[in-house]
């Protein structure tokens, strides 16, 4: 998959931390991916509203809705989404129920940064 067909598959990313949304802009924008950001569930529901995103990955552990709810909630309108849950706490119980609803995989914090990139390009690589 070269950095133009790339360029075409958007990606969501929904954190809190801005550090972590700061990472994935820099890490999958400079590999071709077209990242758009949300600090939250409901901000991350608004954009899927508007855009089909292939991809997203959802911080498990927010204010407001959590990963679980928001991810509930973006796969009512956008069936299609593959969601990839992000955590930094031993949430097992939110981890097991994410993947119980379809939730693609489940990554620790800190990630290894090539890691997602191959999640990312395993991910989209695949029909939907």
């Amino acid at each position: 998959m070269d950095i133009k067909t790339r360029s075409r598959q958007p990606i969501l990313v929904i954190d809190d931390d801005p550090g972590i949304l700061d990472l994935f802009v820099h890490l999958l924008g400079s590999n071709g991916y077209a990242i758009d950001t949300a600090k939250n569930g409901s901000q991350a529901i608004s954009k899927a509203r508007k855009k089909f995103y292939p991809l997203a990955f959802i911080d498990i552990v927010m204010p407001g809705l959590n990963g679980l709810e928001t991810f509930s909630e973006l796969k009512k309108i956008s069936p299609k989404t593959r969601a990839v849950m992000i955590t930094g706490y031993a949430a097992s119980d939110l981890i097991e129920k994410s993947l119980d609803s379809g939730a693609y995989a489940c990554i620790d914090k800190p990630f290894q940064i090539k890691a997602i990139l191959n999640l990312s390009k395993k991910i989209l690589q695949k029909k939907l």
